[in-house]
């Protein structure tokens, strides 16, 4: 089922940024792509990306700071942090970067996947939890 939504996936990995791409693409999304937070910024100068989901350890330009300028270009987009990296303040200071939603990758594609349905509107929203920081719903409330 195509969704006609495009999903920006920033990460330094090639094979993050491949798998994510299937996964995505599985799901009906289009998806773009950038490997550090400087490309993800130019490449939203020149897109429209319905969702970002970004790393957090990138060259150039870390997740955290990518979702800084990124929430000033289009505040309207929600961004989605998928990261091997955790913790309480770790999450907090996403969450006062502009990050709807923060997604471990050890809690796997599935999670992801809510995540980006829930932050976009589709599919059973019943299960996306309340609203984190008067932002979108993060489906399973890592950072409320």
């Amino acid at each position: 089922m195509l969704k006609h939504k495009c999903i920006l996936v920033v990460d330094d990995d090639d094979a993050i940024r491949e798998m994510l791409r299937w996964r995505f693409e599985l799901a009906g999304f289009g998806v773009l792509e950038a490997s550090n937070g400087s490309e993800a910024v130019k490449a939203a100068q020149t897109t429209k990306p319905d969702l970002v989901v970004l790393d957090l350890m990138m060259p150039v330009m870390n997740g955290l700071q990518a979702a800084r300028v990124l929430k000033l270009m289009k505040p309207e987009v929600p961004l989605v942090m998928f990261t091997s990296e955790g913790g309480s303040d770790l999450e907090q200071e996403a969450s006062e970067s502009g990050i709807s939603a923060f997604v471990p990758k050890c809690g796997g594609t599935d999670r992801l996947l809510a995540s980006a349905d829930c932050l976009l509107g589709l599919g059973d929203t019943a299960h996306c939890g309340p609203p984190v920081g008067g932002r979108n719903p993060d489906p399973a409330g890592a950072m409320a």
